[in-house]
Parts: C-alpha cells; structure tokens; sequence
C-alpha cells in the first residue's frame, strides 16, 4: 500500500546517495528499475556488529550492496534497494559470513549445485506526480518500512514526474 506521497527541494543525485540506493556502473539498454530486497536475518542478527549483504546478477556478481536495518534486526528485516534492468535476476544474501538465501523469495539451482534466489524484475508500482514548480520529488511508503525515498524524474515540458518500482510478490 502506498500512504503518502511528497515532494522534496533536491536533486536526485543526492537523494540516491542520502538514501543508500545502489547503482551499477555499466550504460544499460532500458531503464532501470529500483528493486527492493528484504532479508529476515532473525536469530543471527541477534549478535552484535552483524550486518548483511546482497549480491547478484545485477552486477554481475562483481561487488556487496549493504543492507540496512531500520530497527531491532532480531525482529526488523534487512533492505536495500538496487537499480536493475528489468528481466531475470539471481541472487544472494552474505550474513555473518555465511552465504545464505531467504525462504520468503524463489530459488533456482546454480551449475556448482547450490542455491540462489531468483526474480523476474519489471516495474510493478508506477507514480505520476504533476508539480511543475519543484526542484525534484519522491515518494515513500509503507511497501519498505519508510525507509527509502524513491527519486523521480521531471519531463520539463510537462511538469509531471514520474518514477516506477519492483516490489516483491506479497
């Protein structure tokens, strides 16, 4: 559910970067999407300095996007939200260590025998704004606990901004 929506006076550099959204680095063929991921980490998140890690497909597996944790991580999921071409995905989550997926999302069996977790990325949550008199705007709400903004983006001759997301099933 979508419960508010607001606009704000920064750019959206800025806002990717206050809001720990991931970007990857290659020039992609179609837009990219924010995607959200969740990890439950549970009782291992219990003991102190834990954190978590996604790693993916998305960017070809070459580098960690931290998670963060807005709460008591023995009962708060981990979050992160990763820019991603739309189309299939693998990945996994890195908690104390130990390579892990999470039972809430799909998996699909690796050439080595092991698991990932896996999606097909494409934009399930679209917003249109008209504020033509603003310098940039964003939208929160409840989908991630309140914990990111989505940055969207002005067509100048209209005034309208616009912006899209993936939302896990659920």
């Amino acid at each position: 559910r979508i419960r508010a929506a607001h606009a704000v006076l920064s750019p959206a550099s800025e806002l990717l970067s206050q809001n720990n959204i991931s970007q990857p680095e290659a020039a992609p063929s179609s837009p990219l999407v924010p995607t959200h991921f969740i990890y439950d980490a549970g009782k291992v998140a219990r003991r102190e300095g834990v954190g978590a890690e996604i790693w993916g497909s998305f960017n070809s597996w070459s580098a960690p996007v931290h998670m963060h944790c807005a709460g008591d991580p023995s009962d708060t999921p981990y979050r992160a939200i990763v820019l991603v071409q739309p189309g299939p995905v693998e990945y996994k989550f890195k908690v104390a260590g130990a390579w892990v997926t999470s039972l809430e999302d799909e998996t699909v069996s690796t050439f080595q025998g092991g698991l990932n977790n896996y999606r097909v990325v494409q934009p399930t949550l679209n917003f249109n704004i008209f504020a033509p008199n603003v310098h940039g705007a964003s939208v929160v709400g409840s989908w991630d606990n309140w914990q990111y903004s989505l940055p969207l983006e002005q067509d100048p001759s209209s005034g309208q901004w616009t912006g899209c997301s993936h939302l896990r099933p659920g």
